[in-house]
């Protein structure tokens, strides 16, 4: 609603649906006539004149830059008849620090317009995610809050052992976006004029791990290889007990990935293996934004077969229009296979929050801890392959 709100040409919204119906479980009210929101949540948003924060690319997980200081705009979204004038107020509230208060300077929106105002926000320095609470108020009836996760700018040295695999490029056939993904809306095909998905690559994700050419010897020492296909070598090098993180994708060898709606799932986190414990917390929070900023897609674990043969860590249960059962798809599970392990993600890992994740899950492949508690046919495993 806010990204709505940074236009003048949209003069006004209409709201589907008010009340939750079977097939669809997203209404302001749900199916027992309780309101979801209170009316002070929605006056932040809804009301005639609302407050919006801009963050580069519209980011919610930021690594600070390294000034320590955030870049990005405030606005006035004034859809009202009356001239909206004054300086605004911020503060910023570390969730482990003192809190920081800032005033702008005078800023005047007239009716039907949009103001912006450049601000910089200072952002802790931190070794692990952590939320920071924007609020901005021009006056008692006019605020707005958000709430930013910082994430450590130099996550540390690549993980020893693990290498990622190059030289198996995406094809032309595999970089187009799906049918699905071509359009803004199943309902009405509205074409995607500004966004395109970015398939996972190793080396855009992990650039700091030491590079492994497909057709080169592995090196002794390796342990564990981020790849974006599963190769009959590389499931060989799995059986041997070797330990493999997939980045998934429709493309050949990599597992199979669906566009879905995001909205029309509820989420699971698990907080175990590479998940510690509260962060749950920030994953929820950034998997409609940051965790599926350029790349949007699911694993399919249902039409797999695999939904009891994986240790599910961010699951998701599809019940938008589904009239008698609910789907489930992963974006991120980890599995036993012989007597190795597997970790398969399709999320973004190329922005900070995504990357500490990819970080985890190295270091976890990797520890003496690495263990599964379901179990995954080797020789299914070996049918995803390529040659």
């Amino acid at each position: 609603m806010e990204q709505f709100r940074r236009f003048t040409n949209h003069g006004g919204l209409v709201m589907n649906h008010l009340r939750d119906v079977g097939q669809c479980q997203c209404g302001m009210m749900d199916d027992l006539g309780r309101w979801r929101f209170s009316a002070p949540q929605c006056r932040e948003w809804l009301a005639d004149v609302v407050l919006l924060l801009l963050t580069p690319q519209h980011r919610r997980g930021l690594a600070p830059p390294a000034d320590g200081t955030l870049h990005c705009e405030l606005a006035i979204s004034n859809f009202s008849e009356h001239i909206v004038s004054g300086e605004i107020e911020l503060r910023i509230e570390p969730n482990d620090g003192p809190p920081v208060v800032m005033t702008t300077d005078p800023i005047t929106c007239t009716c039907s317009a949009i103001v912006k105002t450049p601000i910089e926000l200072p952002m802790p320095t931190v070794d692990r995610p952590r939320r920071v609470r924007v609020t901005a108020s021009i006056d008692e009836n006019i605020s707005n809050h958000w709430d930013l996760w910082i994430f450590p700018g130099v996550i540390g040295p690549a993980p020893a052992h693990v290498v990622r695999l190059t030289g198996l490029a995406y094809t032309a056939e595999e970089s187009p976006p799906d049918e699905e993904e071509r359009a803004y809306s199943r309902g009405f095909g509205l074409p995607v004029r500004s966004w395109e998905s970015i398939l996972p690559d190793p080396s855009a994700c992990a650039p700091d791990l030491r590079p492994w050419h497909w057709r080169d010897p592995l090196p002794d020492d390796t342990g564990t290889i981020l790849t974006h296909r599963l190769t009959n070598r590389i499931v060989d090098f799995l059986d041997s007990g070797g330990r493999i993180v997939l980045l998934a994708s429709n493309a050949r060898g990599g597992l199979g990935t669906q566009y879905q709606w995001l909205f029309g799932a509820v989420p699971l986190i698990i907080e175990q293996g590479p998940l510690a414990e509260g962060d749950s917390e920030w994953i929820v929070d950034l998997l409609g934004y940051d965790l599926t900023h350029r790349y949007a897609r699911v694993i399919p674990v249902d039409d797999l077969g695999i939904t009891e043969k994986v240790d599910p860590l961010i699951r998701l249960a599809y019940t938008h229009n589904q009239r008698h059962r609910v789907t489930l798809f992963d974006q991120l599970f980890m599995t036993r296979v012989g007597r190795s392990l597997l970790i398969v993600s399709s999320l973004d890992h190329r922005d900070p929050p995504g990357r500490w994740l990819l970080d985890r899950m190295l270091k976890f492949a990797m520890s003496a801890a690495a263990a599964a508690s379901s179990d995954l046919d080797p020789e299914l495993v070996r049918t995803w392959a390529i040659e």
